[in-house]
């Protein structure tokens, strides 16, 4: 998972959203992701998984914090300025929970200090 110190004070967000197979067709938005999530873990941990409840949680465009770094002279203004989107998907069956990061290339702009943030 990307670990870093964010800072939401001037912009940026966390969002989380729940979304329960028991709303069914109420909720075609939290279906869809809850179908998309189910179809990952069969195909890539668990093939009989069947999630029934999902935890959607997203830091949009979310900044660093200065106050993160041993020695805020070293972060430029423009360092400072750039934002991240990231996003966890806990999802569980009540026996099993599974958690899956989401990190979009191009959405990943710092990862502290003066470094790049890489994804891959």
């Amino acid at each position: 998972p990307f670990w870093s110190d964010n800072d939401i004070r001037k912009a940026g967000e966390v969002l989380y959203a729940t979304y329960s197979a028991a709303e069914g067709d109420a909720n075609p938005e939290g279906k869809a992701l809850m179908e998309e999530v189910n179809l990952y873990m069969q195909n890539n941990e668990d093939k009989d998984f069947e999630g029934n409840w999902l935890l959607i949680v997203h830091w949009k465009d979310v900044h660093q914090s200065p106050h993160g770094a041993d020695n805020h002279s070293r972060i430029s203004d423009s360092q400072l300025d750039k934002t991240n989107n990231y996003q966890a998907l806990v999802i569980t069956n009540a026996t099993h929970t599974f958690v899956v990061f989401n990190y979009i290339c191009g959405e990943m702009q710092w990862s502290g200090l003066n470094n790049p943030a890489v994804v891959g």
